[in-house]
């Protein structure tokens, strides 16, 4: 099980991922992702263990 600590820096590199690919036009999307991708924002969601 990951720490309070850890899931903290994989929610802020999500994050950072998201503005990143908000940044990218539709044409250089198609290229990094193939061609028929539609972006989406990645939802996570962290629940603390003590509720």
């Amino acid at each position: 099980m990951k720490t309070k600590e850890e899931l903290n820096a994989l929610k802020e590199e999500v994050e950072t991922l998201n503005r990143k690919l908000h940044e990218l036009t539709e044409e250089e999307l198609a290229q990094v992702s193939g061609g028929g991708w539609v972006y989406q924002d990645i939802e996570i969601s962290l629940e603390s263990e003590n509720g």
